[in-house]
């Protein structure tokens, strides 16, 4: 009985927060075009992620993607730290840990929540496939589904090495969001902190916040599933050791 009260909870919680956001949306005008795309808030949420970290941004540099923000959840990885002295992109020091609800409880939320914006882990990667317009492509999907809230990337887990120890967990958890087509590369499928565009005013993690994923050539990699279990990095081995509370739902798979 617990069990199902708390479910329609959750239920009422979703239809709430998405109605506020609707209503506040009817008071904004949100068309974007051109090279608005390219100018998004990304919002990358970070603990202790170096190598990963750069490689996203990378890309993103890479692709013209100008308005980035790295949330840092009090990291002590000196490497890391260097690279925040270095970079040009917006570092925000949080002093804490706040995990993978970051964004919503730090006051930047407060700046960009009126705008499409993108909120994503630090440890994932677009496929070598994947387009410059990314965030474009995702917006006109957006635009089309009313129903959802957020349109994230689908994870590539058709290539996942052996070295990985818990590749059949991934595979096995993973497959069910390739279960419900919507059409073409489109899922029915949650989306928690991986890569994804939010509508303005929405947020929260898959239970909250209603979405679709797309695959084909917008899907990422899950870096982490790419390592090798017996032979860890001294950073990944400093990585495990510092989290505590998680930045994702993956964390157990990372």
């Amino acid at each position: 009985m617990k069990e199902l009260l708390f479910k329609k909870y959750k239920v009422f919680k979703v239809r709430c927060a998405t109605f506020s956001a609707r209503i506040k949306r009817s008071f904004t005008s949100t068309t974007l075009r051109g090279n608005e795309f390219f100018n998004i808030p990304i919002i990358v949420n970070n603990r202790n992620r170096y190598t990963f970290l750069k490689e996203l941004i990378c890309w993103l540099e890479q692709n013209n993607y100008t308005n980035i923000y790295i949330l840092d959840n009090d990291s002590t990885y000196a490497p890391l730290l260097e690279y925040y002295a270095s970079t040009n992109h917006k570092v925000i020091y949080l002093g804490a840990n706040f995990g993978y609800k970051a964004l919503w409880k730090s006051e930047l939320f407060s700046r960009i929540e009126r705008g499409y914006y993108v909120y994503t882990d630090s440890d994932l990667l677009p496929t070598q496939d994947c387009p410059s317009n990314l965030v474009e492509n995702l917006y006109k999907i957006l635009r089309k589904y009313k129903a959802i809230e957020k349109i994230g990337v689908a994870l590539k887990i058709d290539d996942i090495p052996d070295s990985y120890a818990l590749k059949q967990d991934v595979i096995r958890v993973e497959s069910q969001y390739w279960l419900k087509k919507v059409e073409g590369d489109i899922y029915d499928a949650p989306v928690d902190t991986t890569f994804a565009l939010y509508r303005p005013y929405a947020q929260g993690d898959a239970e909250e916040c209603k979405a679709y994923r797309v695959a084909g050539n917008l899907i990422f990699k899950h870096q982490p599933w790419y390592e090798n279990s017996a032979e860890p990095t001294a950073e990944d081995v400093y990585y495990r050791k510092s989290v505590a509370g998680g930045s994702s739902y993956w964390l157990n798979f990372k």
